[in-house]
């Protein structure tokens, strides 16, 4: 945008209002690129010396989720107490969602910003406890 407002922009076809517009783009344009560069150095030093990551830890008494980012997402259930893990897909907002609900009612929804095989996480569920009722396909939403 600065490049063709410097080519197409000439005080000679504009006038001297032309001119001082390309002063404050001068002026302002290398300013905000600076403190981008700024925003996005402090999010990579913050994310690299925060150094957590996504953990999904299943053992025969509990499944615990660990979310580095949202706090929402992190929880810990123990295992008897899980019913069923449902696969929702909402047709208005187009949204996907893995829902663990339980005995007591309750919903705690799984974080899909990670990689990670639902495949083996469900595998890993059935082997352990096989009493939760698990989606038919991993990678289906209904």
């Amino acid at each position: 945008m600065w490049l063709v407002a410097r080519k197409y922009l000439t005080p000679a076809q504009f006038g001297q209002q032309v001119e001082e517009l390309l002063y404050w783009i001068n002026l302002v344009v290398p300013i905000v690129c600076m403190l981008l560069l700024v925003m996005a150095s402090w999010f990579w030093f913050w994310f690299w010396f925060k150094n957590k990551s996504f953990e999904i830890e299943l053992t025969h008494a509990k499944l615990k989720v660990i979310d580095p980012l949202f706090s929402d997402f992190s929880w810990e259930l123990p295992l008897n107490t899980i019913t069923e893990i449902r696969h929702d897909y909402d047709m208005h907002t187009k949204h996907n969602r893995i829902k663990v609900h339980t005995k007591t009612a309750g919903t705690y929804q799984l974080t899909q910003n990670y990689h990670f095989s639902r495949t083996k996480l469900y595998a890993a569920i059935k082997k352990v406890a096989p009493q939760v009722k698990l989606p038919k396909h991993a990678n289906r939403f209904s």
